[in-house]
């Protein structure tokens, strides 16, 4: 049989710094879609220097891998 993989990917943007507690809200919302097997990645975006951050992005990236196990 094959290997799978099955990428999902969810995001959320915002507006003014880019601060823990949004971070926070972001998995709060989004950890119970998980698969139980997945592999997730966040990634963050935003300024470098927060002060200059007008606009921020989390995206989480969920691979699942199944099949050609032996």
């Amino acid at each position: 049989m094959p290997e799978t993989t099955t990428t999902r990917t969810t995001s959320m943007s915002g507006y003014g710094p880019l601060t823990l507690a949004n971070l926070r809200q972001f998995v709060d919302a989004t950890e119970s879609q998980w698969s139980e097997d997945a592999h997730v990645a966040i990634t963050t975006q935003a300024a470098r220097d927060q002060r200059d951050s007008s606009t921020w992005q989390i995206t989480l990236t969920e691979t699942t891998r199944a099949g050609a196990r032996r």
